[in-house]
């Protein structure tokens, strides 16, 4: 499969996100920066008690391409919110302190939920 930013794809999500979309927002050498909407994660931090987005979610590159179903479209305008994840994230990364996920996408946002909700 190739990738170029700015598509949105369907993916194999869990139950309650059939809806969601994936948005690739970077590739670069080691995997895929992604969006996530559509969401419904239990997020007791949040007034409504869900999360219905991820801005900046760095992906393994053939973990992100197992959990894909449909290319829907391709977006060419990203959000302020989607860049400064990414921008937040090479800092991180560069101290050694985040990395990607090697898990399928819906593992990944399950992990997500698990982590907030403890």
């Amino acid at each position: 499969m190739v990738f170029i930013e700015g598509q949105v794809w369907s993916y194999k999500s869990r139950e309650t996100e059939n809806n969601s979309e994936a948005r690739v927002i970077k590739i670069d050498d080691f995997g895929v920066h992604i969006s996530l909407n559509n969401l419904k994660i239990v997020n007791p931090e949040t007034p409504s008690g869900y999360s219905s987005e991820v801005a900046h979610f760095p992906m393994d590159l053939s973990a992100f391409s197992e959990s894909l179903t449909e290319l829907i479209r391709v977006d060419h305008y990203f959000e302020e919110g989607y860049l400064s994840g990414l921008d937040v994230w090479l800092a991180e990364n560069q101290n050694g302190d985040a990395g990607y996920f090697t898990i399928s996408i819906k593992d990944a946002v399950q992990f997500i939920e698990d982590t907030l909700t403890q």
